[in-house]
């Protein structure tokens, strides 16, 4: 993967089924009948992905949606690595291509 040149997006065809309670979260993906357990910081990053988005765009929208400063590489590397597996475990997609 590129760095911040990779477009990741919502699979319309995956339907989950999510569940709170105060800090727990549950996504239960639909069509290969997994459940997933996410940390907040997770869940944000699904509720903010509803279009095509460049993994640094991802990353500038939760840093401040969680008020972190702008140099945060650390931060990035962490939300890259659970954009990758999010893609692995089939939850969202990803395209080297431009977005529409």
């Amino acid at each position: 993967m590129k760095d911040g040149t990779s477009f990741w997006f919502p699979r319309p065809e995956v339907l989950l089924r999510r569940a709170s309670w105060n800090d727990q979260h549950i996504v239960f993906q639909v069509p290969s009948g997994e459940t997933h357990y996410l940390n907040a910081v997770s869940v944000a990053l699904l509720d903010r992905l509803n279009r095509p988005t460049k993994t640094t765009a991802i990353v500038d929208d939760l840093r401040r949606h969680l008020g972190l400063p702008e140099d945060n590489a650390e931060f990035a590397g962490q939300v890259a690595r659970v954009l990758v597996r999010f893609n692995e475990l089939g939850l969202i997609g990803r395209s080297e291509a431009a977005a529409p």
